[in-house]
């Protein structure tokens, strides 16, 4: 049974892909954006952050994103 609702979301995920606008507010999307901006503004405006600390943020996000991606593929039976 569970098998069979496996192939069916993935028969449904292949025929209907998500839309670019959901896409784009998804949340592991919107975490990578915020943790580019933070380096981006960083370095640009010289806000005085040590590049180790905010490497350190980058990691726990970039940990977060993988996570995340793992628990969805376990969703989708990948």
């Amino acid at each position: 049974m569970e098998e069979q609702l496996n192939v069916a979301i993935l028969e449904q995920a292949s025929i209907n892909p998500r839309p670019w606008m959901q896409r784009l507010k998804s949340r592991k999307f919107l975490m990578s954006l915020a943790s580019a901006l933070f380096i981006v503004l960083n370095e640009g405006l010289d806000l005085g952050i040590p590049s180790d600390v905010y490497g350190w943020i980058v990691g726990v996000v970039v940990a977060w994103i993988l996570g995340e991606s793992y628990i969805d593929g376990k969703a989708a039976g990948k």
